[in-house]
């Protein structure tokens, strides 16, 4: 998943947070389709 931020101490914390956000929306929006076509 990060593999590609991992060996790289200048990111810091925030792509990491900013990849965690983004696949917690993205599973919102899947779960919310996967509703809505039920």
């Amino acid at each position: 998943m990060a593999d590609g931020a991992a060996g790289r101490p200048e990111a810091g914390g925030g792509p990491v947070l900013f990849k965690s956000v983004g696949h917690a929306l993205f599973d919102l929006a899947a779960a919310r389709l996967a509703m809505a076509s039920l």
